[in-house]
């Protein structure tokens, strides 16, 4: 039952109660379209919960388990996300500005089109997320954001994303002229790009600390 739907039921009922009831009976914690503004949810069990388009702005999250979450287009702005695990969590189209997401766990995320403008991912773990079309506007943390050209690069945890394309940083280094020339790119831009790639590969595998 949809959190909104059990409080019209429950209208005294505490939202760690109906959380508490959806794992006992082993069903999909179901927050879709919930107004959680401000809401007390650190250190809380909320993962593979349904949060799609929930209000959760400044809501307190820290530590929460949110990995396999659906977060698709939430609002999180100035959320308390430090500590919390959101891993392969989706986070598509999700408003995160002025989020703070340090320490966060964000591996195999789907980012995709989320707007990340003036987050704190500062030492955050982004391996494996997808960031394609990601806003990072005055955003801090392990990525390196090239904005030229036709479409702007993102590179993080292992991969980068320019325009349609996304690629680990091996497959770029080896075939960022060949992806040029299939998108029909100048020599110019071809050289540009793989310029921008080189260094942003050198630098992420400095913040990361490998060889991705």
């Amino acid at each position: 039952m949809n959190y909104n739907e059990w409080k019209t039921q429950n209208t005294d009922g505490a939202l760690d109660q109906y959380i508490t009831i959806c794992r006992k009976r082993r069903q999909v914690i179901d927050l879709s379209g919930a107004a959680l503004s401000g809401a007390a949810l650190s250190g809380a069990d909320l993962s593979g919960a349904d949060l799609r388009w929930a209000d959760l702005r400044w809501a307190a999250l820290s530590g929460a388990d949110l990995s396999g979450a659906d977060l698709s287009g939430a609002d999180l702005r100035w959320a308390a996300l430090s500590g919390a695990d959101l891993s392969g969590a989706a986070l598509r189209w999700a408003d995160l500005r002025w989020a703070a997401l340090r320490w966060a766990a964000l591996s195999g995320a789907d980012l995709r089109g989320a707007d990340l403008s003036w987050a704190d991912l500062r030492w955050a773990d982004l391996s494996g997320a997808d960031l394609s079309w990601a806003d990072l506007s005055g955003a801090d943390g392990p990525f390196t954001v090239g904005f030229f050209g036709r479409y702007f690069g993102i590179a993080a945890g292992g991969y980068i994303a320019i325009g349609y394309e996304r690629h680990s940083y091996e497959a770029w280094l080896a075939n960022y002229e060949e992806i040029g020339h299939k998108h029909e790119y100048t020599a110019d831009e071809i050289a540009d790009y793989g310029a921008w790639i080189k260094l942003a590969v050198a630098r992420q595998r400095r913040i990361e600390g490998a060889t991705n």
